[in-house]
This record gives C-alpha cells, structure tokens and sequence, in this order.
C-alpha cells in the first residue's frame, strides 16, 4: 500500500517526518508542499493522501481538494489537537479523516487501510488509552496528597485508580495531578475536575477526572476568598 505524506519542511516537522520513517508494511514517498503533491498523484497513484498541519483551515482543505479530486484520494489530516470545529470543518468534505496527537502507527495504519479499501471510520475526537503511570494528587488548595495510579488517558482527561479507598473526592473538586517524568528526571503537574466518582468496589474506588486550563483554577480560587 502507498502512502503520500505533505509534510512542509521545517523544524516543527522534525518528529512528526521520524514516526512516518518507522511506519511498518507501507510506502511511504514525503512531499514539503501541495504542489509536489499533485504531480507525486498523477505518477504513483498511492492509496491514501496523508497532510500534516499545525492549522486545519477552510483554506488548507480546499487547498487539498484541487489535488485529490481527480482520483477522489482518501484523505487523513494529522494535526496536534483535533478539536469539534476542525472535524466539522472536515466532516463538509467526503473521505477526510482528522488525527489528533498522540500518533501512532496503529491507528495511522488502521485508519487508512479502512479508508483505501472505502470504509469510512467512525471520527473520534479524543481517543483514550490504556496506561499504568504512577501519580499523587491534591485537592486545589489542601495539603494531604494521594498516590494513585493513572489507568486510562485522553488528551481531555484521564481514569485514576486508588489503591486504597478514599472518601476524599465528590464531583466538581478541582484536583491538582503530579506526574512523574523519568525520561527527563522532572514532574509534571496538571489541573483537572472530578467528573465522576466511583466507590463500589470494597477495596478501592476509582475517579474520572477532565483536565482544565491553570487560569480557571484561579478563577475558582477568587471566586472562594
């Protein structure tokens, strides 16, 4: 199977032109623009269109339609945060798929053999993922911390497993998440909401949490002086 990748050629690319070299089972053939896009479709006919955008526009796609409409191209949009308006934006156009960060080869690969063979699949816009990472979390504002850890991630939020039971959380506290970074020996720490709380099991009890930006943790905390 043949892949055409639009990746312009700048240091922002540097990572995202390195997953597409580790792609297994496909070729790959990585243009820097729309224009040498076009003639790469008339010579090797490949089954899927691949653009990697910073921005996904009105522009930028109708940009991609006056290259893909001859052989009426599948086409995926890889870019760092899909969001409701930009799969709107793609959703107006037939075959367009659009790719949130986090890539993987996986869902790069599974996607677009669907969408070569014409199978359309369902647009996610936050997809989640198993995970076992290790975490200690505070109530905004408290002092006591809780070592948890983090089962399932979203770019919107994320499952957190307590090993031991807490009665600590409610829906709607806000809670501040430590995470650990071992490749570069520092801690992230993240803000997010209780969105739901789950105690029945005996042992432990398990919270759902959405992550929300730091200026709505201020206003929060005004809000209460």
């Amino acid at each position: 199977m043949e892949f055409l990748i639009v990746s312009p050629h700048n240091p922002y690319q540097k990572e995202f032109r390195a997953f597409i070299q580790n792609l297994e089972g496909v070729e790959t053939s990585v243009v820097s623009n729309l224009q040498n896009a076009k003639s790469q479709i008339y010579y090797k006919k490949p089954h899927v269109l691949i653009v990697h955008l910073t921005q996904i526009t009105e522009k930028s796609i109708q940009g991609i339609e006056q290259i893909r409409r001859p052989l009426d191209l599948p086409v995926v949009l890889m870019t760092n945060k899909a969001s409701e308006e930009t799969i709107k934006l793609a959703e107006k156009y037939k075959k367009y798929y659009v790719l949130g960060r986090p890539f993987l080869p996986r869902d790069l690969l599974g996607i677009s053999f669907k969408m070569a063979h014409g199978e359309m699949p369902a647009q996610q816009l936050c997809r989640r993922y198993s995970t076992n990472q290790p975490t200690e979390l505070q109530v905004v504002g408290e002092i006591e911390n809780f070592k948890a850890r983090i089962t399932n991630l979203s770019l919107s939020g994320a499952k957190i497993f307590f090993d031991e039971q807490s009665l600590t959380w409610s829906e709607g506290d806000l809670v501040k998440l430590d995470i650990a970074l071992d490749k570069v020996h520092r801690q992230h720490s993240v803000h997010a909401k209780v969105v739901w709380v789950d105690r029945e099991q005996a042992n432990h009890n398990e919270i759902g949490v959405e992550f929300i930006p730091t200026e709505d943790v201020y206003s929060h905390l005004l809000s209460n002086v």
